[in-house]
């Protein structure tokens, strides 16, 4: 949309290749941080736009003309620097708020098994622009925590791990400790309290388990005491009738 609203002098007539970097940023408010624009001509870089000075910086020596004629136009940079301060946030924020909608975002508890750290695990968000951390009474803590990279999932989302080392800690502590995921652009976090009842585990699954397979043992062996039973009354009747 900006590359067709500037005029080429004739020094560049025939055919070329246009490419444009361009783009904003905002902070952590959403509020406009910074902008840039950046034109390149048949692979080569050939002109940029110093957005505070409202003036155009050649690149090489055959952008000097362009420059001085682009200079001239002062409603026209006016109105490329309204499109970068003013609507491309809006844009900016209108995407990661749709982004934020669209994606599942969760943070969960997971244990391994009874002696191993407890994992806050965070999946499902967008961007990667987020922090993962333990706290306690609402101070961050850095002790005994195990910081996991930020790994990207099959659907484009993101996840990330962070290990609180429980084994130290006794079990009335327990509820002094939280979890915190703090997304970019996004004003609420999430909290996750260190509640043994939430915590996913794999070795909760396999008692589940043992229960069924001991009761099923214990059947087998009562029909075997019962058959064994039957089987020496039956025998001893026999014995008795032959004498």
């Amino acid at each position: 949309l900006i590359i067709c609203c500037l005029s080429f002098p004739p020094l560049l007539t025939g055919a070329h290749i246009l490419q444009a970097v361009t783009g904003c940023e905002v902070d952590e408010n959403m509020e406009y941080s910074s902008s840039f624009f950046h034109l390149g001509i048949d692979g080569e870089d050939f002109m940029t736009l110093d957005i505070n000075k409202l003036a155009w910086i050649p690149q090489k020596s055959q952008a000097v003309p362009v420059k001085h004629v682009w200079d001239q136009d002062k409603e026209g940079i006016k109105q490329v620097v309204n499109i970068f301060t003013t609507e491309c946030p809006v844009w900016l924020r209108g995407s990661v708020k749709a982004s934020n909608i669209s994606y599942q975002k969760s943070v969960s508890l997971l244990q391994k098994s009874p002696s191993s750290q407890v994992s806050c695990h965070a999946t499902g968000f967008h961007p990667d622009r987020a922090v993962l951390f333990w706290r306690r009474e609402e101070e961050e803590i850095h002790e005994g925590v195990e910081h996991g990279e930020i790994l990207q999932n099959n659907d484009g989302t993101f996840q990330m791990t962070v290990g609180l080392s429980v084994s130290v800690i006794p079990p009335k502590d327990w509820r002094k400790y939280d979890c915190v995921f703090q997304l970019y652009g996004v004003s609420e976090d999430i909290v996750t309290p260190l509640n043994k009842e939430a915590i996913r585990t794999n070795w909760e699954h396999s008692s589940n388990v043992v229960v069924p397979i001991t009761a099923s043992l214990l059947f087998v062996v009562i029909i075997a005491i019962t058959a064994y039973i039957v089987y020496k009354r039956k025998k001893g009747k026999k014995q008795k009738e032959t004498f």
